[in-house]
């Protein structure tokens, strides 16, 4: 029995994050490791965005048309509050999914030496749970990533530079895109994760 209930435990835990942004919202303080971040001081300087703007601007090989940067200009005034707000859900919504991800994978990390303790060999499972830590270190980056862009958005003079504006809105695009992909693969993996224990749990042997 002792077996059972340390693999039922471990399947409990599992499915949490498989709902979506409530159990995030519900469990912001969850996560014993700090969230680490890439934007600092020096990374939020005007100087320093104007190069990131810069090089954005450098990947985009068709320019606008006078007629499109005025339109750009009209249309990126009247959406500055729209614009903040989505950098301001982007920014709150990163942190506490990051936060709930590292507390998800402390947990599955502390249920190892419980299940070795009850004869289980967790070979596979101490595999599938650094498989998954490295999965939520690489949502981090890139949710790290999209907020930077969220916030260069928000500061950045859309009607002096359109042509910047337009080519920033592409990346943060292509960033949310790729964040949306990595967070859908780490619900796929706990899911897989799940399966295996389900199979490992033998009544004949608990």
């Amino acid at each position: 029995m002792k077996i059972k209930r340390v693999l039922l435990a471990a399947i409990l835990v599992l499915p949490l994050l498989a709902g979506g942004t409530a159990f995030a919202q519900m469990h912001e303080g969850d996560g014993d490791q700090p969230v680490s971040s890439q934007t600092t001081a020096t990374t939020d300087t005007p100087a320093a965005r104007a190069e990131r703007i810069k090089a954005r601007k450098s990947k985009v090989t068709e320019r606008l048309t006078l007629l499109k940067q005025n339109q750009v200009k009209l249309a990126c005034r009247a959406a500055s509050v729209k614009i903040k707000a989505a950098h301001a859900h982007i920014d709150n919504f990163g942190t506490k999914r990051a936060k709930v991800y590292s507390g998800l994978v402390t947990r599955l990390e502390g249920l190892s030496p419980k299940l070795k303790a009850a004869g289980v060999d967790t070979k596979q499972y101490d595999e599938q749970v650094a498989a998954l830590k490295i999965k939520t270190t690489h949502f981090q980056s890139s949710f790290t990533g999209l907020k930077q862009v969220a916030k260069d958005i928000e500061a950045m003079d859309c009607t002096a530079d359109p042509e910047g504006f337009m080519a920033t809105l592409k990346e943060a695009r292509e960033a949310r895109m790729i964040a949306v992909k990595e967070g859908q693969e780490i619900r796929d993996y706990l899911r897989y994760i799940q399966g295996h224990i389900c199979r490992d749990q033998n009544p004949a042997t608990s």
